[in-house]
């Protein structure tokens, strides 16, 4: 048999000449020929830590990939969303070049006899930090009182934009900070409006959307609102403690578009007193909650142990009787004590 869909069913005969088909037609598929790798990612040159590998076959198929060009089932990784006709994953960069081999396996089980090969190189990021060149240091008073009242003010910082497209960049956001890149021909921003301890609540603009993701998650966006995924965004770590905490976000173009005008607007919001205390509170409101709610509880405990004690006293009180006593004994009288003495000598004289 050649490789395609077959139909079948069975035509039934009795003696008596009747017939009759069978309740339902029954289906072989012949399939001998493995999938192909009609698309696979670019490769290129980043400073980036990690790379998207992306994937298209002619058929649904699940993919793997190594760093070692061996057989589809000696390979190590599968991809994170597989199982379709478009797959792709995230891996990560060492300095240099790094390759990747993939193969894929149809529903069938026949497997590439081949691989589809991918090479990015990573190149360190350059340091285009100035350093101080000396000189002598005439600040007046003035200026110092001047400066510090700058220091306690939020100061917006709006780094170089970069013009060169990429499909992907990786950026270090603090709260409230924000990356805004052009993703085709439209303009769109990320913002991180929360950052937690395990998660990071990101704001993706113009077309509001909203999302929380955890380390290492990422999630997909339609952001023309096209019923197109269009871009990416990966937690991929979150760095320091408290108000210092700040989000790692890998964000990738989708469909082969490209990330251009890279620019980072940060808020240099870490000299303000209220910042530190907020970021507190936020952090262990669920703690602060207790302690009040524990405290509450021990006030009302206090306060019902009190009316009760003192109602006791009250109604002991009430039931006590008072008795009057008389020190002095009762002097008996004169014809009572006769009559006694009466009876004590008839007693004497009958004993007798």
């Amino acid at each position: 048999l050649s490789d395609k869909k077959y139909v079948w069913n069975c035509l039934a005969y009795n003696n008596e000449s009747g017939y009759d088909w069978g309740d339902a037609n029954y289906t072989l598929t012949v399939d001998t020929i493995a999938p192909t790798i009609t698309d696979i990612s670019n490769g290129g040159t980043t400073t980036s830590s990690s790379a998207n590998l992306t994937a298209e076959t002619n058929e649904n198929a699940i993919c793997k990939y190594d760093s070692d060009d061996v057989a589809y089932n000696s390979m190590e990784d599968i991809f994170s969303h597989t199982n379709n006709l478009e797959h792709w994953t995230s891996v990560s960069l060492d300095l240099g070049e790094n390759t990747f081999y993939v193969r894929c396996k149809d529903v069938y089980g026949n497997m590439d006899p081949s691989s589809e090969e991918v090479t990015w190189t990573r190149e360190e990021e350059e340091d285009d930090s100035s350093g101080n060149n000396g000189g002598s240091n005439t600040n007046t008073d003035e200026d110092i009182e001047t400066s510090n009242e700058q220091i306690l003010t939020p100061l917006l910082v709006t780094a170089n934009p970069v013009s060169q497209e990429v499909a992907e960049t990786t950026k270090v956001l603090r709260q409230n900070e924000k990356i805004s890149f052009n993703l085709g021909t439209a303009v769109h921003e990320v913002k991180v409006q929360k950052i937690s301890a395990t998660s990071a609540t990101i704001e993706i603009s113009s077309n509001p959307i909203t999302a929380t993701l955890m380390i290492n998650e990422s999630k997909d966006f339609d952001v023309d609102n096209n019923s197109v995924l269009d871009l990416r965004v990966k937690l991929v770590n979150i760095t320091g403690t408290g108000s210092s905490r700040a989000a790692e976000l890998l964000i990738s173009a989708l469909n082969n578009l490209k990330l251009s005008s890279i620019n980072v607007t940060t808020l240099n919001n870490s000299a303000s007193p209220s910042n530190a205390a907020l970021q507190f509170i936020d952090d262990n409101m669920v703690y602060i909650i207790l302690i009040v709610f524990g405290a509450g509880l021990s006030i009302i405990f206090l306060i019902t142990r009190l009316l009760a004690f003192r109602k006791g006293l009250i109604s002991a009180n009430r039931g006590r009787k008072k008795i009057k006593i008389n020190p002095k004994p009762r002097k008996t009288p004169w014809h009572v004590d006769v009559r006694m003495k009466l009876l004590q000598h008839s007693l004497r004289v009958d004993v007798k």
